[in-house]
């Protein structure tokens, strides 16, 4: 199962649920708890920002716009992906 799937199901079972149970014990928050972690798991492209006193540029997290970033965001914990498109692959 990947981690898409394992999203897609958590989000069913919240629901099934959710229709048929009053969330007394927030077991809705349990599963959005667990869906935000495996999302954050899948590798986001973080974002180049330019810095205004200069040429120079740095990276943000797509996710929290967090600036001290490496393999994972050091605010949220995304996981970032620094893979470069193939050359004539890149998207608009």
């Amino acid at each position: 199962m990947t981690k898409e799937e394992a999203i897609r199901k958590l989000t069913q079972l919240k629901n099934k649920y959710l229709d048929e149970y009053v969330d007394y014990d927030n077991t809705a928050s349990a599963y959005d708890l667990a869906i935000e972690a495996l999302e954050k798991q899948i590798p986001k492209k973080p974002e180049l920002v330019p810095v205004k006193e200069n040429t120079k540029h740095t990276w943000k997290c797509p996710t929290c716009g967090g600036y001290e970033i490496f393999n994972f965001c050091q605010h949220c914990g995304q996981k970032l992906s620094w893979e470069r498109a193939p050359r004539g692959k890149e998207k608009e």
